[in-house]
């Protein structure tokens, strides 16, 4: 491997130290290159550049008259489309020996000649008249060899652009008159489907009016669900100040009880004073006067309690009055007024005067007990006051006034006293039994609104279950609606209508051109001059290996070498010949790149032709090394079966048996 590698290294230095060799070098690396890019470039885009091919178009047609298709100049038509068209250079002459002289001169490349009958043969050829129509077509073979096969494609599609032309024509025509009479047909039928659905209409919309008003109502009731809530916590709310009533009557009781105990102890006190001896008459004063102060702090606690008393009562009466009254604006709000005739309604109405009767009856109560309460308490201050008084009489009056003290204390003042107390007790027994009857007329409020809520419950189910009766009616109208509007659209209807009535500029199109051709490419080319870049690449590598063998020496001399077999001889030149090919390769493959072929992966195109040059190199020189000039005549002989071998340019089923067979 050392001496391979010296062969290599000592001939790449020699081609360094010599500016000839290095210009031979790059000229061999380079010139078969010019070779690719030159034919690529040639034949970059050549079909889009026949519109200069030059073809002579004469048009003698006279054009016909008949009864089928009308007026006819198919000679004309056939003109303005070619003056449309610019897939060939048409030129338009006046006569067929102008046309037939300029394509025997070479000025033309084909000629296409209608004749003066052309027009009058179509129609004709339809009744079976005469014979079919011809088109008189020239062409110079001579000048050209592709150029016969661009102007025959032009001929051809000519032809066919007549044929499919007076076929549409003759086909409006017939469907015209066939759809003339379904036109009558259908003009009829279609304002009778238009009524119906008319009519339909205007019932979906009566449906949608009712459902409309439902959901108002089912609305409404929802508000009036909300009220009924919300005169329940008031209720609620009464309740609880009815309780909190009672349970200061009951300590009002207390003080009642304490106050008559008191009384007592006072007019046992008193008299018990006033017997004892004349001689304690001014520590009795004393006495009298506190225990006066004593009452009258008792009669202004008591005027405190009943004070509490009536406003704790009137509060939740207020309040249960407001909840009547918004109960009432709800059952308005949902259509239950005073007069209503329904009779849950009535129930409702008569419960809440019945209510309403009751807290006025309960507040006239409270204002009585308030009153006479407060004239219980005034009197019975007044009494101790006056007692106070006529016990400093007594006491500066003496004996006598003493005696007339007693007097009125047990006769006048005490039983007054009592009796005011056990009246006081008497009221605040009654107040107690009304905040009760107060808390089972609220009981029965609770009752009655949980009825209402039931019933608009049922009110809402039975608006629902309406609603989807609606909805399903609604359906079967839109149902029936669809199938008159689908009428025209059912297969029997349908099949009258396709055969009275055809569109005839469609019809026409059809019979003309019956199919459509798509076209999907599966790997498309953007120009002719990619599509044979590799042809062209290769065929330069074969030839830049070929150049390669035929300038370099293929003997290696044995200067500064000993004991060189014949194989590392063989290597040590391969190396320089292969590196030498790897840049021919890399300079043609980037060449290729930079003249804008098309290229999905640049990296592996440019190591595809790296490979082929390393593969042609191998065979050429190793041809050239066995059979020395027989080996590269060989070569040759191989590069000339590679053209049309190699399926290149034309496909290899397109070839002769012979290159066919050796393709593989």
């Amino acid at each position: 491997m050392r001496t391979i590698w010296r062969i290599f290294r000592r001939d790449f230095l020699r081609i360094l130290r010599n500016p000839v060799a290095v210009v031979v070098t790059l000229g061999v690396a380079v010139i078969p290159s010019l070779y690719a890019w030159f034919n690529i470039l040639a034949n970059w885009d050549p079909y889009s550049a026949t519109g200069n091919i030059q073809v002579a178009v004469a048009n003698a047609d006279r054009g016909t008259s008949n009864d089928l298709v009308g007026r006819l100049n198919a000679g004309k038509q056939v003109v303005a489309q070619l003056k449309k068209n610019h897939q060939l250079g048409w030129r338009f002459v006046d006569n067929e020996d102008q046309a037939v002289h300029g394509v025997e001169t070479g000025e033309y490349y084909a000629a296409i000649v209608l004749p003066k009958d052309f027009s009058e043969s179509l129609v004709n050829s339809v009744t079976g008249a005469t014979e079919r129509p011809k088109i008189r077509y020239y062409v110079n073979e001579k000048k050209n060899a592709i150029a016969p096969k661009i102007t025959d494609t032009g001929a051809s599609t000519i032809d066919e652009q007549i044929n499919s032309t007076f076929v549409t024509t003759v086909g409006d025509t017939v469907a015209k008159a066939v759809s003339k009479a379904g036109g009558e047909l259908n003009k009829a039928a279609g304002s009778t489907q238009q009524d119906a659905i008319v009519d339909l209409d205007t019932v979906l919309d009566t449906i949608g009016s009712v459902q409309t008003a439902l959901t108002d109502l089912t609305d409404t009731l929802d508000q009036a669900d909300g009220t009924i809530a919300d005169a329940k916590n008031t209720t609620g709310t009464l309740k609880r100040a009815i309780a909190s009533a009672r349970k200061a009557a009951q300590q009002s009781g207390t003080l009642l009880t304490e106050a008559q105990n008191g009384s007592q102890a006072f007019s046992t006190t008193l008299t018990g004073a006033l017997d004892s001896s004349s001689a304690k008459l001014s520590g009795l004063a004393v006495d009298v006067n506190t225990a006066a102060g004593t009452i009258i702090g008792s009669f202004n606690n008591a005027q405190d309690s009943v004070d509490s008393i009536t406003n704790a009562l009137n509060a939740p009466l207020d309040r249960t009055q407001t909840a009547i009254d918004n109960v009432r604006d709800a059952l308005r709000q949902a259509g239950v007024d005073e007069n209503t005739s329904d009779p849950l309604g009535q129930r409702i109405w008569n419960q809440l005067d019945t209510l309403d009767g009751v807290i006025g009856r309960q507040q006239s109560q409270i204002d009585d007990f308030h009153k006479n309460a407060t004239q219980f308490i005034d009197s019975g201050k007044d009494a101790t006051g006056h007692l106070s008084g006529a016990m400093g009489t007594a006491a500066t009056g003496g004996l006598a006034a003493l005696s007339q003290a007693r007097q009125s204390l047990t006769g006048t003042v005490m039983p007054n006293l009592n009796a005011s107390l056990n009246s006081f007790a008497a009221l605040n027994g009654t107040l107690d039994g009304t905040l009760v009857s107060l808390n089972g007329t609220i009981e029965q409020a609770d009752g009655l609104f949980d009825q209402l809520s039931d019933t608009i419950g049922q009110t809402r189910t039975t608006i629902s279950g309406t609603q989807q009766s609606m909805a399903q009616l609604a359906e079967d109208v839109r149902t029936v609606r669809t199938d008159i509007g689908a009428l025209d659209s059912s297969a029997a209807y349908r099949k009258i209508m396709d055969t009275l009535h055809l569109d005839d500029e469609e019809f026409g199109k059809f019979i003309g051109t019956p199919v459509n051709l798509v076209t999907k490419v599966v790997y498309p080319t953007d120009n002719y001059g990619s599509a044979v870049t590799p042809f062209y690449t290769n065929l330069a590598l074969w030839v830049g290996g070929f150049v390669l063998i035929a300038i370099y020496k293929l003997e290696v001399d044995r200067e500064n070498l000993r004991h060189v077999t014949a194989a590392q001889a063989y290597l040590g030149r391969w190396l320089l010949l292969v590196t030498v090919g790897f840049l021919q390769a890399i300079i043609a493959t980037i060449g290729d790149l930079v003249l804008g072929i098309q290229c999905e992966h640049p990296l592996l195109f440019v190591l595809a032709g790296v490979f082929c040059s390393f593969v042609y190199i191998n065979i050429i020189y190793a041809l050239a090394v066995a059979f020395r000039h027989i080996g590269k005549a060989v070569a040759v002989i191989l590069v000339i079966v590679q053209i049309p071998g190699a399926s290149g340019l034309y496909p290899i089923e397109m070839m002769p048996e012979f290159f066919r067979d050796l393709h593989p």
